[in-house]
């Protein structure tokens, strides 16, 4: 019997039942689980839109004019839930964001959604934004969890991901691809047990 090896820099609820997992196989199944491992933002939304998914409009804010509505600006590119990114006009993005991308804020947006793989088994998650004079770009609180029928995604060959979407007026977009998802942060530890985590997993590898 093998092991499922997890290479990671961060702990997650189901590690401790991969450790005493028995893989059946002879041989050691690998997961790279490093989060810097992966696409940063603009790949991650190329990578979507090639596979068919309508996604945020992403450009330098080199590109922007100062008269241009408010943006949403990645100062860090590689974050995902929520960090690494800031809501500001143009004229200030342009000053000091200039070698950053940045994408159309939509202000009237009051539910984000993810769509949540782990293996075969898909989950749709929506959260309801929280604002508090300021923009908050955490998840907000989570809503509602809803199993979708399980099926394995054959163009996103990753054992966990997610893809996030927000609601506008119009459309539903796609904001996100978080290739290394956090259960522990969706308190998925009530939603499907560690050892089935560890059993999806290795559907993928």
């Amino acid at each position: 019997m093998g092991m499922l090896k997890i290479e990671s820099n961060f702990i997650d609820y189901y590690d401790n039942a991969a450790k005493s997992y028995n893989v059946p196989s002879i041989s050691d199944k690998h997961y790279d689980r490093n989060i810097r491992s992966y696409l940063h933002k603009a790949q991650s939304i190329k990578f979507l839109k090639a596979l068919g998914v309508n996604t945020i409009q992403l450009k330098p804010v080199s590109q922007l004019g100062v008269y241009d509505d408010d943006v949403v600006v990645y100062v860090d590119d590689t974050l995902h839930e929520g960090q690494g990114k800031i809501v500001v006009s143009a004229k200030i993005a342009l000053r000091d964001f200039s070698n950053c991308v940045c994408t159309h804020y939509y202000p009237d947006v009051c539910k984000t959604y993810k769509v949540l793989q782990i293996g075969e088994k898909r989950y749709n998650i929506s959260f309801d934004k929280t604002h508090n004079g300021v923009e908050d770009f955490s998840h907000g609180l989570l809503s509602d969890i809803h199993q979708l029928t399980p099926a394995y995604n054959k163009n996103i060959k990753l054992p966990i991901f997610s893809i996030g979407y927000i609601e506008t007026k119009t459309d539903m977009i796609a904001t996100d691809f978080n290739e290394v998802e956090k259960l522990y942060r969706l308190n998925f530890n009530s939603v499907i047990k560690p050892e089935d985590v560890v059993a999806e997993i290795l559907k993928t590898l």
